[in-house]
């Protein structure tokens, strides 16, 4: 009888440890699969940033391709390069001192505005 209970013992401990092997067996496969997959996307999202880049790149050159076209265009017309105007903000254009203004007349426009007085 004692035997008997050893076997079963034995035969546990053997039914435990193919068990728990099957069960890291399937950890370190997903494990594995997690990581190719992982690269997988990183080389995915690599791929579509690199195709922005090169759209985004293509659409500068053909861009600059057609200014300096342009310009060769202009040039053989004999026009003169059109000089840059600068944009100037609202901040800039109230910074320009204006001549016009009688500063005591504003002042009390401000006044006004402001309702003190």
């Amino acid at each position: 009888m004692r035997w008997i209970k050893v076997a079963a013992v034995v035969v546990g401990a053997l039914i435990a440890f193919v068990v728990l092997e099957s069960v890291w067996h399937l950890l370190v496969t997903a494990a594995v699969i997690a990581g190719i997959v992982l690269v997988i996307g990183a080389v995915v999202a690599l791929a579509v940033k690199a195709r922005s880049q090169y759209r985004l790149a293509q659409e500068r050159r053909a861009r600059i391709k057609a200014q300096r076209r342009a310009e060769r265009e202009r040039r053989q017309l004999g026009a003169e390069p059109m000089a840059a105007t600068p944009v100037r903000t609202p901040r800039q254009e109230a910074a320009v001192p204006r001549h016009d203004v009688n500063v005591e007349d504003e002042l009390a426009r401000l006044k006004r505005e402001m309702g003190a007085g």
